[in-house]
């Protein structure tokens, strides 16, 4: 038993030599400079070091917190290029939304002007028509009241002038019957006739002018005995005629004188006159002219001659001179 035991711690060492590359001596030496080198750490002749083993080692381990950093800002930085280009997307997509909308705005406050513009000349024009449709009511109206006076109003007229006796060249000159019709749908009041016998020649007044200041002054006239409440004449009713007789005539020195300036000798003789009428219709005055012509009776010219005889002689209407009011 005991002499196995010494086998095994026999065998041990031999083990225990084989398997050191060193000698044991090598071991022991190095034993003995690790324990120098540990006594030795810290003091004055051999400040505190890092051998070079754990160098490596922290610098790997910078080196990976280094790598980390990187790492890290890498990602920081890709991120920020990222919020940056969102950013960027976000600015344009805002300033296109803003550009859109202000657009928008242009187009309406335009669209909005054009509607006004629009709805204002619109209204002009409604304005305008339905100014023109009042006109038109009010014309209308005026229209249909005129028509209706107009349809029941009367209406007289000297349409007949007969004559009486035949053409003497003296003051006798010609009695005649003047006939006034009322053609209207109403009576006709305060009717008045006026007429005279006028030769026309060269040098003296004109017809025309004759028969205008004839109106004039019969207007001044019917105006005044209208404001004194003045009866005018007479009275005609619808279909009914007025029959007026006058004499009218000249000196046979104006018979004379108007032959004389003809040149063929014949006297030209007029009768010119003028119906002045009111109406219950409408309370207003009215007027009609008229203008005769005396010719010898078959329609030939009255030629002076000497012998101073009468002539018959028939009136017939003027191709002028009629007009009414």
């Amino acid at each position: 038993m005991k002499n196995i035991r010494w086998l095994i711690l026999f065998l041990t060492l031999v083990s225990s030599n084989s398997w050191t590359e060193e000698p044991l001596g090598g071991v022991k030496n190095k034993n003995n400079l690790h324990i120098q080198e540990k006594e030795q750490i810290g003091t004055v002749n051999f400040p505190l070091f890092i051998k070079g083993e754990i160098h490596s080692i922290k610098n790997e381990e910078e080196t990976r917190d280094e790598m980390k950093e990187r790492k890290a800002k890498s990602e920081t930085d890709a991120k920020l290029v990222e919020y940056t280009g969102l950013l960027a997307l976000f600015t344009f997509l805002l300033f296109f939304f803003t550009a859109a909308l202000w657009w928008v705005t242009y187009r309406l406050s335009v669209a909005s002007k054009e509607a006004g513009a629009r709805q204002a000349e619109e209204m002009e024009k409604s304005l305008a028509i339905a100014k023109e449709a009042a006109q038109a009511a009010i014309s209308g109206n005026e229209l249909n009241k005129k028509i209706f006076i107009s349809s029941q109003r009367p209406w007289v007229t000297v349409q007949e002038i007969i004559p009486r006796s035949p053409l003497n060249f003296n003051e006798h000159g010609l009695a005649f019957t003047m006939i006034a019709r009322n053609v209207g749908h109403s009576p006709a009041i305060n009717v008045n006739i006026c007429a005279v016998m006028h030769l026309s020649y060269i040098g003296n007044i004109n017809a025309h002018q004759l028969h205008k200041n004839m109106r004039e002054e019969l207007a001044r006239e019917r105006k005044e005995l209208v404001s004194n409440e003045v009866d005018l004449g007479h009275l005609i009713v619808p279909g009914e005629e007025l029959e007026i007789q006058v004499r009218a005539g000249y000196s046979l020195a104006e018979y004379q004188k108007a032959a004389l300036n003809h040149p063929f000798s014949e006297i030209i003789i007029l009768i010119i006159g003028q119906v002045s009428y009111g109406s219950g219709l409408d309370e207003s005055q009215y007027e009609s002219g008229f203008i005769f012509s005396v010719r010898r009776r078959g329609g030939a010219g009255i030629l002076f001659d000497d012998s101073n005889m009468p002539i018959e002689v028939e009136i017939r209407r003027f191709s002028s001179g009629f007009y009414t009011t």
